[in-house]
């Protein structure tokens, strides 16, 4: 389990949650002098697990809910050069859904998967570069490493006066 957050958000307002990191990727501007300098500033991109939802109380006390999940990672195997920088590209995966509940029911969104393949090689030195005779010093294994995000949402309507729910945190000093 990745995280179990408990967002509380207006009616009509966002929440969002996000869990990953973020990476920097330089833009270069040129500047407007006869001496055309080039100036270099940082923009960060976030990646990982993102999940945004915006809730609307209806009359009847339902729940429209808009939900946007994605989950990015970087990926280095087709990253660019740019200016010596080594940029790695963004693998992304979306869904975007509108549902309405009642308090207490559950959308359950899956389905966005991702599976990785690694080849590691371990050779002995020097006698693993020879050709054809390296053969029998090299050693290869194959990993995969499958993972799915399942996003639970159960909305839950808060009176003005109400007190929050209990948090997961609340039992911690």
């Amino acid at each position: 389990m990745l995280a179990h957050p408990t967002l509380v958000a207006r009616s009509g307002e966002k929440a969002s949650f996000h869990a990953g990191g973020e990476f920097p990727v330089p833009i270069a501007s040129s500047q407007g002098t006869a001496g055309g300098g080039v100036t270099v500033t940082i923009e960060w991109k976030s990646f990982g697990v993102q999940v945004e939802f915006t809730p609307t109380v209806e009359e009847d006390s339902t729940i429209t809910l808009v939900v946007d999940s994605e989950v990015s990672q970087l990926d280095f195997a087709h990253s660019i050069t740019l200016s010596g920088f080594n940029i790695p590209s963004v693998i992304t995966r979306r869904s975007a859904t509108t549902v309405s509940l009642r308090s207490g029911e559950y959308l359950v969104i899956g389905g966005l998967k991702q599976k990785d393949h690694t080849r590691n090689v371990e050779r002995v030195p020097y006698l693993g570069a020879v050709p054809v005779l390296g053969w029998f010093f090299t050693h290869s294994t194959w990993d995969e490493t499958e993972r799915e995000l399942v996003v639970v949402v159960s909305p839950e309507v808060l009176l003005a006066a109400a007190h929050l729910p209990a948090l997961p945190t609340d039992g911690m000093k």
